[in-house]
């Protein structure tokens, strides 16, 4: 988060990925942040909600305006730039960002992957797409190349076991090399709790982060 006179309080709302890619002298307006509120409100922790609290009564809402501003701009307020976020926060943050503004935060050691898994998806999308409401993915790098596994959100709970063995078909298109599947998943939405929702990257990747169409089936 960056301390500016004007609001008080701003956090940088810019993908980890896409600031790599910046050089700190840059002068084009690449750097995203919205500004952080602090009111006695009902703020949830949940990603749904149009607040999202990041710690105390700290937090952010959709509705808020975005300022743009450059990594030479950011670096000059060095002095003043707090990380104040547990991890846990952090992480919500990004989930929050990526299914309200469908820019998925997938880290850049994962984008291969996760591009693949999308890529597969999106391949036998089209049989599914009126049974399948979202695809999730979570990712373990403790062994390398990583696993992941896959949580269909389906419509039906007739339609479970078919989801099942179509994501099963799906993950035979993704690389090995890239990374292998461990679980399969598939419930209905009121069986998919918000700590999933939390955990999981969606596989409707968009333009931002990796180019190219979003997978069909996964809406």
């Amino acid at each position: 988060m960056t301390k500016l006179e004007r609001h008080g309080l701003w956090i940088i709302a810019t993908q980890d990925c896409d600031l790599v890619r910046l050089d700190g002298d840059n002068n084009l307006s690449k750097v995203e942040l919205r500004p952080v509120f602090e009111r006695t409100v009902a703020a949830p922790w949940g990603v749904k909600s149009r607040l999202l609290r990041l710690r105390d009564m700290l937090h952010l809402e959709s509705s808020s305006c975005r300022v743009m501003i450059s990594a030479r701009a950011l670096n000059s307020f060095a002095a003043y730039r707090h990380t104040t976020l547990s991890s846990g926060r952090l992480k919500a943050l990004k989930r929050w960002l990526g299914l309200r503004y469908d820019r998925p935060a997938v880290p850049q050691a994962l984008e291969a992957l996760a591009k693949s898994i999308s890529e597969a998806l999106k391949a036998g999308a089209e049989e599914m797409a009126d049974r399948v409401h979202d695809v999730l993915i979570q990712f373990d790098t403790a062994s390398v190349p990583p696993t992941y596994s896959l949580f269909a959100i389906v419509e039906a709970t007739s339609d479970v076991e078919a989801i099942r063995r179509w994501l099963a078909g799906c993950v035979r298109n993704v690389p090995s090399i890239l990374g292998g599947a461990i679980r399969l998943e598939a419930a209905t939405k009121d069986r998919a709790t918000i700590r999933l929702l939390e955990d999981s990257y969606s596989a409707s990747v968009s333009d931002v982060t990796w180019g190219g169409q979003e997978p069909s089936g996964a809406v």
